[in-house]
């Protein structure tokens, strides 16, 4: 099969717009440019599009079966989906072995499934579910140890963050995904909570950067993964216009020294 180097350029740049820090990362970094783990990481992206942007839950999980079945066929060596046609031309298919892609789809279900959260520690263990094995995922793809539960703890914090950019559909009223004790404490419907979106986020950044922080200091074995925790932690720290110029500035100079430390080829 001849890799479709083109039909996955929109799904790629699809991810980079919806997460420019990464743009900044592969300054740095070859490893997230590297055709495989771009990849891999475009896959995510549309996956977590699936668990945490569709307004619907049971339509959500319906995409679930459909993408669970779609690596079934790229497993079985008739990809359909642009994406996983790469991965298969890539020989990136065993970031799925032994289980994994089941694993990562249950994790998925978990997530879509979450409901009224009593409190962020409830929130984070749905996003935990998802984030551990893609990150099993991602470190049998690079042939290294997974990242530790205090690293996936911090993962899945940054990705709360990273999500709730995007406060419109991460605090739709339907999905009920805001933690209850957070809207008590700020007097607020799940309804008035799309109004009230920095107040909210900046307190659950205020509840979950301990995690990043916590996982940070742990150390973690996967540069992809170092990177999205302080990718994470600069996005919990942009709040206005010129501190998310700041926190910009900070995130590469943290991605700079994150490429000084790794072995050279």
């Amino acid at each position: 099969m001849p890799a479709p180097a083109a039909a996955d350029a929109g799904l790629v740049a699809a991810w980079l717009e919806a997460e420019p820090e990464w743009r900044i990362a592969r300054v740095f970094l070859p490893q997230a440019r590297e055709a495989r783990f771009e990849a891999w990481l475009a896959f995510e992206h549309a996956l977590r599009e699936t668990a945490w942007r569709v307004r619907d839950a049971r339509v959500a999980q319906a995409k679930l079966g459909w993408w669970l079945e779609e690596i079934g066929h790229a497993r079985a060596g008739a990809a359909r989906h642009p994406l996983l046609q790469r991965l298969l031309a890539l020989d990136a298919l065993p970031a799925f072995a032994d289980g994994g892609a089941e694993r990562i789809l249950r994790g998925a279900a978990h997530a879509v499934a979450l409901e009224s959260p009593a409190d962020a520690d409830t929130l984070l263990a749905a996003f935990v579910a998802l984030e551990q094995p893609l990150a099993e995922a991602r470190a049998r793809l690079a042939g290294m140890a997974a990242t530790d539960v205090a690293g996936v703890r911090g993962l899945a914090a940054a990705r709360v963050l990273a999500e709730c950019r995007h406060w419109s559909r991460f605090a739709l009223p339907q999905r009920a995904r805001l933690p209850l004790d957070l809207l008590a404490r700020a007097g607020a419907t799940r309804d008035a909570a799309l109004e009230q979106g920095p107040a909210l986020s900046l307190a659950l950044g205020d509840a979950l950067m301990p995690r990043i922080e916590e996982a940070l200091t742990a150390g973690t074995p996967a540069v992809l993964d170092e990177a999205a925790l302080r990718i994470g932690r600069a996005i919990g720290r942009a709040h206005g216009g010129r501190a998310r110029r700041f926190a910009g500035a900070q995130l590469a100079f943290a991605l700079w020294r994150l490429a000084r430390r790794q072995p050279r080829a």
